[in-house]
């Protein structure tokens, strides 16, 4: 059996980090044009949850994120 991967706060922030900018500069930024004053929280819904997508999933993530987006 193996056993459990340990939580590692390093990766977390990482990880967590990257996907909250990026993500929430992609939602913030896209639904701007839909939504006037939605930046703040496009930015912030979309960081919190890509921040934690690319936690939870790692590089599967930034991939899917990738042809998601198109522009990457």
């Amino acid at each position: 059996m193996t056993s459990p991967k340990r939580f590692d706060m390093q990766t977390f922030l990482v990880r967590f980090g990257c996907g909250f900018l990026i993500g929430g500069l992609a939602v913030g930024f896209g639904t701007i044009g839909f939504f006037s004053g939605s930046l703040l929280p496009g930015f912030l819904i979309g960081g919190i949850i890509c921040g934690l997508l690319a936690w939870h999933l790692g590089d599967r993530f930034w991939e899917n994120f990738r042809s998601w987006i198109g522009w990457l």
